[in-house]
């Protein structure tokens, strides 16, 4: 029955869609909760999907802007459907393109800090919605603004549910690097002490992040309808007659880029020492398209768009000899993605397919790999190494047979969509209602 879930309003930079990490688990974790329940506020520039929510508010710069006195360098539009359009669509204005650059190059990475209001406009579509309940994974200061300026009017039940450390204890070189990272603390703690249900993307950040701000911190990532792709999983672990190694997903500087083409380098090794293998790369070309053709170092690697179906992204992993998962060894990107778990692992895990993990140690990631012996473990940066666990992957069945059964068994055990669902929504129905739902949900 609808009546037992709570209406949610969702405060984010990343919705729902079928391309990114965060979009793909949002959609999983809300998959079934009524459309007409839910709710969401966002500048995200991928387009959205409409499957599982169906109403947005996009904001534009009457909500978020620039600190002052920088908050002119964004104009005011509507679109032609009467929603604010994403600040990503908006232009710049009277600026010659010279100052632009300079201005760029000085800012660097941590950018021009934003602020966020609660515009008339905003404030009017929320109270048309009615909601129970505040979710957010933050994002920028301005979306903290946000957040707080909505739980205040509103009165709301806060879950705020966390995604990367390098968001939220942000470490960007630029004119603003220190101050970013300064104002964004202050901002955070607030939130933590109007939150009421309190979440991290992996066990892994659950508890460093439980002593680090002495608040309770409960985990829930990305999960797999285990029955539904079932039929895709490997039922063998026999090499093809040229051993084919896949990888799926984002490809950013400050996570896996250089790791994915040190991968690329040891195929390209393995080839010249007469090792037939070959590269998959599937990534998202409207997001990475000036990127992909760096790692076309070899005949032997393709480069592809992400499957648009969720049956051939699985039976995609499924056909696979070996999938890999990288992650960068530099300090910068550790920092980033130390405490984060991909997407892509639990669907990873579920193909039965041995995986392959080139990372540092320390990187949750690596180390639930190692904990499970769900992974090949490479935690030293060197192709020759990495050349030869991949020839040892594709040359011993045995191997190949342990990382496929240890996979399953942790798919199983940690990411069943059914289980990992009926806890998450109702985790928030009992953030939302003060005694839990009123029938689970």
């Amino acid at each position: 029955m609808s009546d037992r879930y709570p209406k949610v309003l969702f405060i984010t930079p990343c919705a729902f869609n079928k391309i990114t990490g965060g979009g793909v688990t949002f959609s999983n974790l809300f998959l079934d909760w009524p459309k007409d329940k839910l709710a969401t506020v966002t500048n995200d520039p991928v387009a959205v999907s409409r499957d599982v929510c169906s109403k947005y508010f996009f904001l534009s710069s009457k909500e978020l802007s620039h600190i002052r006195p920088f908050s002119f360098l964004k104009s005011k539009k509507r679109d032609s459907l009467g929603d604010w359009e994403p600040m990503h669509a908006q232009r710049n204005t009277g600026i010659s393109s010279w100052v632009l650059a300079v201005g760029k190059k000085l800012m660097g990475e941590a950018g021009i800090p934003d602020r966020g209001i609660l515009s008339e406009e905003l404030k009017a579509w929320i109270n048309e919605f009615r909601p129970d309940l505040l979710y957010t994974i933050l994002g920028t200061p301005g979306y903290i603004d946000l957040v707080l300026q909505i739980e205040r009017e509103f009165n709301l039940p806060l879950v705020t549910h966390l995604m990367d450390d390098g968001v939220t204890d942000p470490r960007k070189r630029g004119f603003f690097g220190k101050y970013l990272r300064f104002l964004y603390g202050c901002k955070f703690r607030r939130v933590l002490g109007r939150t009421k249900l309190a979440i991290g993307i992996c066990d892994a950040m659950a508890k460093e992040y439980s002593g680090r701000y002495r608040v309770p911190f409960g985990h829930f990532q990305n999960a797999v309808d285990l029955q539904r792709w079932e039929r895709f999983a490997k039922k063998d672990v026999i090499v093809s007659e040229k051993p084919r190694i896949v990888y799926v997903g984002s490809i950013l500087k400050n996570a896996q880029f250089q790791s994915l083409l040190d991968c690329c380098h040891a195929v390209r090794k393995l080839n010249q020492m007469g090792v037939a293998v070959g590269l998959d790369i599937y990534a998202p070309k409207e997001l990475f398209s000036s990127v992909l053709p760096v790692f076309k170092v070899s005949p032997d690697i393709n480069v592809l768009d992400i499957p648009e179906k969720d049956e051939d992204y699985f039976s995609l992993l499924g056909k696979a000899d070996v999938l890999l998962l990288p992650v960068n060894f530099d300090p910068s990107s550790v920092d980033f993605v130390r405490l984060s778990m991909p997407t892509k692992v639990p669907s990873y895990l579920a193909s039965g397919t041995p995986i392959l993990v080139y990372g540092p140690q320390g990187v949750a990631q690596v180390e639930y790999a190692r904990e499970y012996g769900w992974g090949e473990v490479i935690d030293r940066q060197n192709i020759d190494v990495l050349a030869g666990a991949v020839r040892h992957m594709i040359e011993d069945p045995a191997l190949r047979q342990e990382l496929s059964t240890k996979a399953k068994k942790a798919a199983k055990d940690n990411h069943d969509g059914r289980k990992v669902r009926e806890a998450f929504q109702e985790a928030l129905c009992h953030a939302a209602f003060k005694d839990g739902c009123p029938e689970p949900c």
